[in-house]
Protein backbone atom coordinates (compact mmCIF):
# COMPACT_ATOMS: atom_id res chain seq x y z
CA UNK A 1 0.00 0.00 0.00
CA UNK A 2 1.33 3.68 -0.54
CA UNK A 3 0.79 6.64 1.77
CA UNK A 4 0.69 10.18 1.02
CA UNK A 5 3.95 12.06 1.32
CA UNK A 6 4.81 15.80 0.75
CA UNK A 7 7.79 14.93 -1.67
CA UNK A 8 8.12 11.24 -1.42
CA UNK A 9 5.72 7.94 -1.18
CA UNK A 10 6.51 4.79 0.70
CA UNK A 11 5.38 1.48 0.66
CA UNK A 12 5.26 -1.04 3.50
CA UNK A 13 8.20 -3.04 2.34
CA UNK A 14 9.87 0.43 2.96
CA UNK A 15 11.22 0.83 -0.89
CA UNK A 16 10.97 4.59 -1.58
CA UNK A 17 9.75 6.24 -4.31
CA UNK A 18 9.44 9.77 -5.47
CA UNK A 19 5.75 11.37 -5.90
CA UNK A 20 6.86 11.88 -10.01
CA UNK A 21 7.60 7.84 -10.00
CA UNK A 22 4.47 7.27 -7.64
CA UNK A 23 2.26 8.98 -11.18
CA UNK A 24 4.01 7.30 -13.81
CA UNK A 25 3.04 3.81 -11.92
CA UNK A 26 -0.50 4.59 -11.72
CA UNK A 27 -0.45 5.75 -14.88
CA UNK A 28 0.85 2.19 -15.96
CA UNK A 29 -2.29 0.95 -14.70
CA UNK A 30 -4.17 3.51 -15.94
CA UNK A 31 -3.13 2.51 -20.03
CA UNK A 32 -3.97 -1.44 -19.75
CA UNK A 33 -7.69 -0.38 -19.41
CA UNK A 34 -9.66 1.34 -22.55
CA UNK A 35 -9.79 5.08 -22.12
CA UNK A 36 -13.74 6.03 -22.65
CA UNK A 37 -14.91 9.05 -22.44
CA UNK A 38 -18.86 10.33 -22.63
CA UNK A 39 -19.55 13.73 -23.70
CA UNK A 40 -22.82 15.75 -23.70
CA UNK A 41 -24.45 17.88 -21.09
CA UNK A 42 -25.24 17.27 -17.88
CA UNK A 43 -28.13 18.77 -16.70
CA UNK A 44 -30.69 18.38 -19.77
CA UNK A 45 -33.72 15.89 -19.27
CA UNK A 46 -32.96 12.96 -21.80
CA UNK A 47 -36.35 13.94 -22.91
CA UNK A 48 -39.82 15.50 -23.04
CA UNK A 49 -41.11 12.34 -21.83
CA UNK A 50 -38.01 11.00 -19.37
CA UNK A 51 -37.22 14.18 -17.55
CA UNK A 52 -34.30 11.74 -15.86
CA UNK A 53 -31.19 14.07 -16.65
CA UNK A 54 -28.30 13.47 -18.51
CA UNK A 55 -26.01 13.23 -15.65
CA UNK A 56 -27.86 10.04 -14.44
CA UNK A 57 -28.12 8.64 -17.75
CA UNK A 58 -24.11 9.35 -17.59
CA UNK A 59 -23.57 7.56 -14.33
CA UNK A 60 -25.55 4.70 -15.28
CA UNK A 61 -23.41 4.49 -18.38
CA UNK A 62 -20.18 4.76 -17.01
CA UNK A 63 -21.19 1.84 -14.55
CA UNK A 64 -22.48 -0.33 -16.88
CA UNK A 65 -19.34 0.43 -19.22
CA UNK A 66 -17.13 -1.02 -16.44
CA UNK A 67 -18.70 -3.50 -15.53
CA UNK A 68 -18.00 -5.24 -19.08
CA UNK A 69 -15.46 -7.89 -18.80
CA UNK A 70 -14.39 -6.84 -15.28
CA UNK A 71 -12.66 -9.83 -13.73
CA UNK A 72 -11.07 -10.37 -10.55
CA UNK A 73 -11.10 -6.87 -9.32
CA UNK A 74 -9.86 -5.57 -12.88
CA UNK A 75 -12.02 -3.58 -15.62
CA UNK A 76 -10.97 -3.87 -18.93
CA UNK A 77 -12.93 -0.22 -19.29
CA UNK A 78 -12.57 3.28 -17.61
CA UNK A 79 -14.80 5.70 -18.06
CA UNK A 80 -14.36 9.12 -17.88
CA UNK A 81 -17.46 11.70 -16.91
CA UNK A 82 -16.79 15.49 -15.70
CA UNK A 83 -19.12 14.90 -12.50
CA UNK A 84 -16.73 12.48 -11.51
CA UNK A 85 -13.37 13.50 -13.05
CA UNK A 86 -10.84 14.21 -10.83
CA UNK A 87 -10.12 17.95 -10.60
CA UNK A 88 -8.45 19.85 -13.13
CA UNK A 89 -4.26 20.71 -12.43
CA UNK A 90 -3.45 23.72 -11.30
CA UNK A 91 -2.22 25.13 -14.67
CA UNK A 92 -4.96 24.16 -16.85
CA UNK A 93 -8.98 25.31 -16.63
CA UNK A 94 -11.77 22.82 -16.83
CA UNK A 95 -12.27 23.32 -20.51
CA UNK A 96 -8.72 22.04 -21.36
CA UNK A 97 -9.43 19.29 -19.12
CA UNK A 98 -12.00 18.04 -21.19
CA UNK A 99 -10.28 19.02 -24.42
CA UNK A 100 -7.29 16.72 -23.30
CA UNK A 101 -9.30 13.70 -22.31
CA UNK A 102 -11.31 13.48 -25.39
CA UNK A 103 -7.86 13.74 -27.34
CA UNK A 104 -6.46 11.13 -25.34
CA UNK A 105 -9.37 9.04 -24.66
CA UNK A 106 -9.81 5.61 -26.44
CA UNK A 107 -13.04 5.82 -27.45
CA UNK A 108 -15.52 8.86 -26.90
CA UNK A 109 -19.08 8.58 -27.53
CA UNK A 110 -20.55 12.02 -27.92
CA UNK A 111 -24.68 11.96 -26.48
CA UNK A 112 -26.01 14.68 -28.97
CA UNK A 113 -29.04 16.86 -28.63
CA UNK A 114 -28.31 19.76 -30.40
CA UNK A 115 -27.12 21.73 -27.49
CA UNK A 116 -23.52 22.83 -27.73
CA UNK A 117 -23.00 23.54 -24.26
CA UNK A 118 -21.46 26.06 -22.56
CA UNK A 119 -18.61 28.26 -23.87
CA UNK A 120 -15.87 30.53 -22.07
CA UNK A 121 -16.40 34.00 -22.26
CA UNK A 122 -15.42 35.53 -25.95
CA UNK A 123 -15.96 31.76 -27.42
CA UNK A 124 -18.73 30.97 -29.67
CA UNK A 125 -18.25 27.61 -29.80
CA UNK A 126 -19.40 25.56 -26.88
CA UNK A 127 -17.79 22.72 -25.15
CA UNK A 128 -19.64 19.44 -26.29
CA UNK A 129 -18.64 20.97 -30.04
CA UNK A 130 -14.82 21.69 -28.79
CA UNK A 131 -14.95 17.89 -27.04
CA UNK A 132 -16.84 16.34 -29.91
CA UNK A 133 -14.05 18.36 -32.90
CA UNK A 134 -10.79 17.33 -30.74
CA UNK A 135 -11.54 13.70 -30.90
CA UNK A 136 -12.41 13.41 -34.78
CA UNK A 137 -9.16 15.60 -35.10
CA UNK A 138 -6.96 13.44 -33.11
CA UNK A 139 -8.73 10.02 -34.09
CA UNK A 140 -11.92 10.10 -35.98
CA UNK A 141 -12.55 6.07 -35.76
CA UNK A 142 -12.32 6.42 -32.19
CA UNK A 143 -15.58 8.75 -32.48
CA UNK A 144 -19.63 7.57 -31.90
CA UNK A 145 -22.30 9.76 -31.81
CA UNK A 146 -25.58 8.88 -30.17
CA UNK A 147 -28.53 10.90 -31.12
CA UNK A 148 -31.38 11.87 -28.92
CA UNK A 149 -34.38 12.92 -29.86
CA UNK A 150 -35.43 15.87 -28.08
CA UNK A 151 -34.00 18.24 -29.78
CA UNK A 152 -32.44 21.31 -27.25
CA UNK A 153 -31.29 24.06 -29.74
CA UNK A 154 -32.09 27.12 -27.79
CA UNK A 155 -33.23 29.56 -29.03
CA UNK A 156 -31.70 32.89 -27.79
CA UNK A 157 -29.37 35.19 -29.92
CA UNK A 158 -26.24 34.14 -30.63
CA UNK A 159 -26.96 30.61 -28.57
CA UNK A 160 -28.85 30.05 -31.86
CA UNK A 161 -26.55 30.30 -33.99
CA UNK A 162 -23.65 28.55 -32.12
CA UNK A 163 -25.96 25.38 -31.70
CA UNK A 164 -27.09 25.38 -35.65
CA UNK A 165 -23.35 25.76 -36.08
CA UNK A 166 -22.86 23.00 -33.96
CA UNK A 167 -25.79 20.71 -35.91
CA UNK A 168 -23.74 21.43 -39.24
CA UNK A 169 -20.68 20.05 -38.15
CA UNK A 170 -22.17 16.91 -37.06
CA UNK A 171 -24.28 16.77 -40.11
CA UNK A 172 -21.00 16.85 -42.23
CA UNK A 173 -19.34 14.03 -39.87
CA UNK A 174 -19.48 10.46 -41.25
CA UNK A 175 -19.28 8.76 -37.79
CA UNK A 176 -21.72 5.83 -36.48
CA UNK A 177 -24.93 6.97 -35.59
CA UNK A 178 -27.42 4.43 -33.29
CA UNK A 179 -31.00 4.20 -33.08
CA UNK A 180 -32.57 7.34 -31.21
CA UNK A 181 -32.58 7.65 -28.16
CA UNK A 182 -36.07 8.82 -25.98
CA UNK A 183 -35.18 7.64 -22.36
CA UNK A 184 -32.53 6.93 -20.10
CA UNK A 185 -32.19 3.20 -20.72
CA UNK A 186 -32.09 4.27 -24.58
CA UNK A 187 -29.15 6.01 -23.95
CA UNK A 188 -27.42 2.92 -22.27
CA UNK A 189 -28.41 0.68 -24.69
CA UNK A 190 -27.85 3.02 -27.61
CA UNK A 191 -24.32 3.83 -26.08
CA UNK A 192 -23.24 0.38 -25.20
CA UNK A 193 -23.97 -0.82 -29.22
CA UNK A 194 -22.24 2.27 -30.19
CA UNK A 195 -19.49 0.97 -28.06
CA UNK A 196 -19.64 -2.13 -29.67
CA UNK A 197 -19.25 -0.79 -32.75
CA UNK A 198 -16.06 0.87 -31.93
CA UNK A 199 -14.23 -1.80 -30.18
CA UNK A 200 -14.51 -4.69 -32.91
CA UNK A 201 -13.90 -1.37 -35.57
CA UNK A 202 -10.86 -0.43 -33.43
CA UNK A 203 -9.88 -4.09 -32.87
CA UNK A 204 -9.77 -4.40 -36.64
CA UNK A 205 -7.69 -1.20 -38.08
CA UNK A 206 -5.29 -2.60 -35.17
CA UNK A 207 -4.85 -5.94 -36.34
CA UNK A 208 -4.46 -4.85 -39.92
CA UNK A 209 -2.06 -1.87 -39.04
CA UNK A 210 0.08 -4.60 -36.96
CA UNK A 211 0.64 -6.06 -40.31
CA UNK A 212 1.66 -2.91 -41.86
CA UNK A 213 5.30 -2.56 -42.66
CA UNK A 214 6.10 -6.51 -42.63
CA UNK A 215 7.54 -6.85 -46.34
CA UNK A 216 8.97 -9.73 -45.03
CA UNK A 217 6.40 -12.43 -45.39
CA UNK A 218 2.92 -12.94 -46.26
CA UNK A 219 1.48 -11.52 -49.63
CA UNK A 220 3.90 -8.55 -48.99
CA UNK A 221 6.81 -10.50 -49.11
CA UNK A 222 5.54 -11.95 -52.58
CA UNK A 223 4.73 -8.28 -54.27
CA UNK A 224 8.93 -7.81 -53.11
CA UNK A 225 9.79 -10.78 -55.18
CA UNK A 226 8.01 -8.65 -58.18
CA UNK A 227 9.84 -6.35 -60.47
CA UNK A 228 9.17 -2.83 -60.35
CA UNK A 229 6.59 -3.55 -63.66
CA UNK A 230 4.69 -6.10 -62.40
CA UNK A 231 4.79 -4.94 -58.76
CA UNK A 232 3.25 -1.78 -60.23
CA UNK A 233 1.01 -3.25 -62.55
CA UNK A 234 -0.88 -5.92 -59.22
CA UNK A 235 -0.61 -2.30 -56.68
CA UNK A 236 -2.79 -0.80 -60.21
CA UNK A 237 -4.99 -3.82 -60.14
CA UNK A 238 -5.61 -3.76 -56.50
CA UNK A 239 -6.92 -0.13 -56.40
CA UNK A 240 -8.98 -0.28 -59.42
CA UNK A 241 -10.82 -3.52 -58.09
CA UNK A 242 -11.27 -1.35 -54.19
CA UNK A 243 -12.56 1.21 -56.38
CA UNK A 244 -15.05 -1.32 -57.98
CA UNK A 245 -16.33 -2.13 -54.88
CA UNK A 246 -17.89 1.31 -53.97
CA UNK A 247 -21.39 1.44 -54.84
CA UNK A 248 -22.27 2.36 -58.50
CA UNK A 249 -18.89 2.42 -59.79
CA UNK A 250 -18.42 1.42 -63.21
CA UNK A 251 -14.68 0.06 -65.17
CA UNK A 252 -13.72 1.85 -68.32
CA UNK A 253 -10.46 -0.09 -68.51
CA UNK A 254 -8.37 -1.99 -66.12
CA UNK A 255 -6.79 0.84 -64.66
CA UNK A 256 -10.03 3.71 -64.89
CA UNK A 257 -12.63 3.47 -63.08
CA UNK A 258 -15.86 6.16 -62.83
CA UNK A 259 -16.86 6.65 -58.86
CA UNK A 260 -19.38 8.31 -57.66
CA UNK A 261 -18.53 10.89 -55.56
CA UNK A 262 -21.82 13.24 -53.78
CA UNK A 263 -23.75 11.44 -56.36
CA UNK A 264 -21.56 12.77 -59.38
CA UNK A 265 -19.18 10.43 -61.71
CA UNK A 266 -15.74 11.08 -61.41
CA UNK A 267 -13.39 9.51 -62.93
CA UNK A 268 -10.55 7.85 -61.09
CA UNK A 269 -7.36 6.71 -62.72
CA UNK A 270 -4.90 4.44 -60.68
CA UNK A 271 -1.10 4.66 -60.59
CA UNK A 272 1.63 2.92 -58.49
CA UNK A 273 5.36 3.83 -57.18
CA UNK A 274 6.71 0.34 -56.97
CA UNK A 275 9.25 0.99 -54.41
CA UNK A 276 10.03 3.95 -52.23
CA UNK A 277 9.78 7.59 -53.82
CA UNK A 278 13.27 8.30 -53.09
CA UNK A 279 14.33 5.99 -56.21
CA UNK A 280 13.78 8.29 -59.24
CA UNK A 281 13.22 4.88 -61.36
CA UNK A 282 10.18 3.93 -59.41
CA UNK A 283 8.87 7.39 -59.40
CA UNK A 284 9.32 7.73 -63.50
CA UNK A 285 7.25 5.17 -63.85
CA UNK A 286 3.89 7.44 -62.70
CA UNK A 287 5.64 10.54 -63.51
CA UNK A 288 3.31 13.44 -63.93
CA UNK A 289 -0.10 11.82 -65.43
CA UNK A 290 -2.33 14.40 -65.25
CA UNK A 291 -0.71 15.77 -68.68
CA UNK A 292 -2.69 13.41 -70.69
CA UNK A 293 -6.48 13.94 -68.75
CA UNK A 294 -7.80 14.72 -71.90
CA UNK A 295 -7.08 11.43 -73.12
CA UNK A 296 -8.01 9.80 -70.07
CA UNK A 297 -11.64 11.86 -70.20
CA UNK A 298 -12.35 10.07 -73.57
CA UNK A 299 -12.71 7.00 -72.49
CA UNK A 300 -15.58 8.01 -70.24
CA UNK A 301 -19.20 9.64 -70.95
CA UNK A 302 -20.11 12.96 -71.57
CA UNK A 303 -20.96 13.59 -67.93
CA UNK A 304 -17.90 12.02 -66.51
CA UNK A 305 -16.06 14.78 -64.66
CA UNK A 306 -12.08 14.58 -63.14
CA UNK A 307 -9.74 13.01 -63.52
CA UNK A 308 -8.47 12.48 -60.30
CA UNK A 309 -4.87 10.88 -59.76
CA UNK A 310 -5.10 7.74 -57.15
CA UNK A 311 -1.35 6.74 -56.63
CA UNK A 312 -0.45 3.89 -54.43
CA UNK A 313 3.20 4.00 -52.92
CA UNK A 314 4.92 1.29 -51.07
CA UNK A 315 6.55 3.68 -48.52
CA UNK A 316 6.03 6.82 -46.73
CA UNK A 317 5.06 9.96 -48.89
CA UNK A 318 6.06 13.41 -47.81
CA UNK A 319 4.34 16.75 -48.50
CA UNK A 320 7.57 17.60 -50.52
CA UNK A 321 7.86 14.57 -52.67
CA UNK A 322 3.97 14.89 -53.42
CA UNK A 323 4.75 18.77 -54.53
CA UNK A 324 7.53 17.34 -56.59
CA UNK A 325 5.31 15.23 -58.42
CA UNK A 326 2.84 17.61 -59.23
CA UNK A 327 6.00 19.84 -60.30
CA UNK A 328 5.26 23.11 -58.25
CA UNK A 329 4.98 24.11 -54.90
CA UNK A 330 2.32 26.80 -54.48
CA UNK A 331 -0.89 24.03 -54.06
CA UNK A 332 -3.36 22.58 -51.89
CA UNK A 333 -1.72 19.79 -49.75
CA UNK A 334 -2.96 17.52 -47.13
CA UNK A 335 -1.11 15.44 -44.72
CA UNK A 336 -2.97 12.36 -43.81
CA UNK A 337 -2.59 9.50 -41.86
CA UNK A 338 -3.02 7.10 -44.97
CA UNK A 339 -1.31 9.42 -47.32
CA UNK A 340 -1.00 12.84 -49.00
CA UNK A 341 -3.89 14.86 -50.63
CA UNK A 342 -2.41 17.29 -53.12
CA UNK A 343 -5.07 19.64 -55.68
CA UNK A 344 -3.76 22.65 -57.45
CA UNK A 345 -6.28 24.97 -57.16
CA UNK A 346 -5.72 27.19 -60.58
CA UNK A 347 -5.59 23.95 -63.06
CA UNK A 348 -7.91 21.70 -60.60
CA UNK A 349 -5.67 18.55 -61.33
CA UNK A 350 -5.88 16.37 -58.08
CA UNK A 351 -3.30 13.51 -56.68
CA UNK A 352 -4.09 11.29 -54.17
CA UNK A 353 -0.90 9.42 -52.53
CA UNK A 354 -2.02 6.16 -50.94
CA UNK A 355 1.20 5.28 -47.86
CA UNK A 356 2.46 2.21 -47.19
CA UNK A 357 0.09 -0.20 -49.87
CA UNK A 358 2.84 -3.64 -49.09
CA UNK A 359 0.20 -6.02 -50.14
CA UNK A 360 -3.40 -6.05 -50.94
CA UNK A 361 -4.78 -5.57 -47.68
CA UNK A 362 -3.11 -2.63 -46.59
CA UNK A 363 -3.88 -0.60 -50.32
CA UNK A 364 -7.73 -1.56 -50.04
CA UNK A 365 -7.51 -0.73 -46.46
CA UNK A 366 -6.35 2.79 -47.55
CA UNK A 367 -8.52 3.31 -49.82
CA UNK A 368 -11.23 3.00 -47.42
CA UNK A 369 -9.43 5.39 -44.96
CA UNK A 370 -9.26 7.79 -47.71
CA UNK A 371 -12.90 7.66 -49.33
CA UNK A 372 -13.87 7.94 -45.21
CA UNK A 373 -11.88 10.87 -44.72
CA UNK A 374 -13.54 12.82 -47.89
CA UNK A 375 -17.04 12.12 -46.74
CA UNK A 376 -15.80 12.58 -43.22
CA UNK A 377 -14.18 16.21 -43.58
CA UNK A 378 -16.45 17.55 -46.48
CA UNK A 379 -13.72 17.55 -48.65
CA UNK A 380 -15.34 15.07 -51.27
CA UNK A 381 -17.81 18.62 -52.18
CA UNK A 382 -14.32 19.77 -52.69
CA UNK A 383 -13.17 17.31 -55.47
CA UNK A 384 -16.14 17.25 -57.04
CA UNK A 385 -15.99 20.67 -57.58
CA UNK A 386 -12.23 20.83 -58.86
CA UNK A 387 -13.20 18.01 -60.77
CA UNK A 388 -15.72 19.04 -62.84
CA UNK A 389 -13.65 22.54 -63.72
CA UNK A 390 -10.47 19.91 -64.79
CA UNK A 391 -13.09 18.18 -67.06
CA UNK A 392 -13.74 21.18 -68.90
CA UNK A 393 -10.16 22.04 -69.07
CA UNK A 394 -9.27 18.56 -70.27
CA UNK A 395 -11.48 18.70 -72.80
CA UNK A 396 -10.78 22.14 -74.25
CA UNK A 397 -7.23 21.12 -74.32
CA UNK A 398 -8.38 17.92 -76.28
CA UNK A 399 -10.64 19.64 -78.26
CA UNK A 400 -7.70 22.03 -79.07
CA UNK A 401 -5.49 19.42 -79.92
CA UNK A 402 -7.82 18.10 -82.23
CA UNK A 403 -8.26 21.83 -84.02
CA UNK A 404 -4.03 22.28 -84.08
CA UNK A 405 -3.88 18.16 -86.07
CA UNK A 406 -6.89 19.23 -88.23
CA UNK A 407 -4.90 22.24 -89.71
CA UNK A 408 -1.95 20.04 -90.67
CA UNK A 409 -1.16 19.37 -93.85
CA UNK A 410 -3.75 16.18 -94.65
CA UNK A 411 -5.05 16.54 -91.12
CA UNK A 412 -2.05 14.28 -90.10
CA UNK A 413 0.14 14.24 -86.62
CA UNK A 414 4.19 14.98 -86.67
CA UNK A 415 4.28 11.07 -86.52
CA UNK A 416 1.80 10.79 -90.02
CA UNK A 417 -1.28 9.18 -87.69
CA UNK A 418 -4.17 11.08 -88.74
CA UNK A 419 -5.39 13.42 -85.25
CA UNK A 420 -8.47 11.65 -82.89
CA UNK A 421 -9.55 11.35 -79.14
CA UNK A 422 -7.10 9.09 -78.39
CA UNK A 423 -9.28 6.15 -76.39
CA UNK A 424 -7.41 5.27 -73.31
CA UNK A 425 -4.45 6.05 -72.32
CA UNK A 426 -0.92 4.38 -73.40
CA UNK A 427 -0.16 1.03 -71.43
CA UNK A 428 2.72 -1.41 -70.69
CA UNK A 429 2.81 -4.47 -69.52
CA UNK A 430 2.24 -4.47 -65.74
CA UNK A 431 0.35 -0.63 -65.43
CA UNK A 432 0.41 2.49 -67.44
CA UNK A 433 3.87 3.96 -68.71
CA UNK A 434 4.18 7.76 -68.37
Amino acid sequence: MLRSAPAVWEREDTLLITQDEGLEYFRGLEMTRIQVMVSSRSHDPVSDADQTTLETARRRLKKTIEAVLAQDGRAAFEVWISEEGDPAAADRSSWEECIERARACDILLALFNGHSGWSPKGSSIGICQAELQAAVDSAPEKVRLVWLRCDRTRSSVPEREWDQAFRQYVDRLSIFRGAMADSAEDVVRESMAALRDAVVELTRAGSRSSRLGLGYQGEALDWNRLSFANRKGRMEEVLAEELLERPGSIGLTDREVVVLVSGKPVLACCHAVPAAMTIAGARELVGQPFLRDHEYLAAGSEDTNGPVHIIACVGRVSDAQARRQLGFPDATVVATPFGVWIADPIQKMQLLFLAGCLDSTSTRHQVQRAFAWLSRTGEEAQLLDRAISRARIARAVGAEQIRSSDLSPGGKTATGKRAGRSPVYPRTKGGSGV
